[in-house]
Parts: C-alpha cells; sequence; structure tokens
C-alpha cells in the first residue's frame, strides 16, 4: 500500500470501507467485547467520562464495529470501531448494546479503525499512536505483497 493509496482509503475514500458487505446487528452485554488487537488505540487513555455520560443517557446510538475472536469465549467479540462507545457502556454497566458483526482480516480491521479515528468528530489519538498503527498496516501490507520489510526501499520511518 503506497502513501497515497492509504490517504485515498482514510481520507474521502471510507465509501469502500462502509461498504462492506454481511454486516450483522447483534444486541450484546458490552462485556462480551474486547478490545481487537488491531484497534488503533492501545496505550493512550480513553477519556469517556463525557461519552460515558451520554450513553448513560441514551444508550448507545451508532453500534460499533466488531468481529468474532472466538465464538465459544466468554468475550467472543473484538471491537475494530467503537472502542470508546464500547468502553463507555461496560463502565455505565449497560445489559445490551447493538453492534454490527462482520468478517475482517487484521489489514481490514486496522484500516477501519484508523479510519474511524480520522472522521470528523471523534477524540485524537496521540501521533505516538497514529504512528504504530500505521507501522503495523505497513508490515501487513509488506506481508501480503512478499515484501521484505528490512530491504531499504521497502521501509517507512519507525513510529519511534
Amino acid at each position: 500500500m503506497t502513501p497515497d493509496e492509504l490517504v485515498a482509503t482514510t481520507d474521502g475514500g471510507t465509501d469502500a470501507l462502509e461498504a462492506v458487505p454481511d454486516l450483522e446487528l447483534r444486541m450484546v452485554d458490552p462485556e462480551a467485547i474486547a478490545v481487537d488487537p488491531m484497534n488503533e488505540r492501545t496505550d493512550e487513555p480513553l477519556e469517556t467520562e463525557e461519552l460515558e455520560r451520554s450513553v448513560a443517557e441514551n444508550g448507545v446510538v451508532e453500534p460499533p464495529v466488531c468481529r468474532v475472536r472466538d465464538p465459544d469465549a466468554r468475550v467472543p467479540y473484538a471491537v475494530v470501531q467503537g472502542q470508546r462507545r464500547v468502553t463507555a457502556a461496560q463502565a455505565v454497566q449497560l445489559d445490551e448494546i447493538p453492534i454490527l458483526v462482520g468478517e475482517f482480516d487484521d489489514k481490514r480491521a486496522l484500516i477501519r479503525s484508523i479510519t474511524e479515528n480520522i472522521k470528523a468528530g471523534r477524540k485524537e489519538v496521540t501521533t505516538k499512536t497514529r504512528a504504530a498503527a500505521i507501522w503495523e498496516l505497513w508490515k501487513i501490507d509488506c506481508a501480503e505483497r512478499g515484501k521484505d520489510i528490512d530491504n531499504p526501499d521497502n521501509q517507512v520511518p519507525s513510529p519511534s
């Protein structure tokens, strides 16, 4: 994936991302949802206090997008888009929330997570977190294309 392709995918190119077929609406206990390993937000505070008040009053209005981690596990779902909404629902102890469930490989899950946080009105992620997510996306893309990540011609600056 070239930098231009990433920009096209995440900036104005969200129609292709949103048009993922077979998203299934389910009502689930928010405690049955964990953070997906491909979620962009990994190590920063989520600052959900204001969102918690809204979720307590109105419920989760926009369903988070999840994928199934393990259908037989106590926590079968992983949130790809909407980690703050899930965290707020857990904090205010809602019994169930709507989620959209789809099948995403790691690359598509990471692209969706980055895109979610770029959209207007979302809480910003730190530069370090965004860089780490894009670095992970670059590694996945190089692996898919059979490119040697250690070859200087295939490298991008590391997130550090």
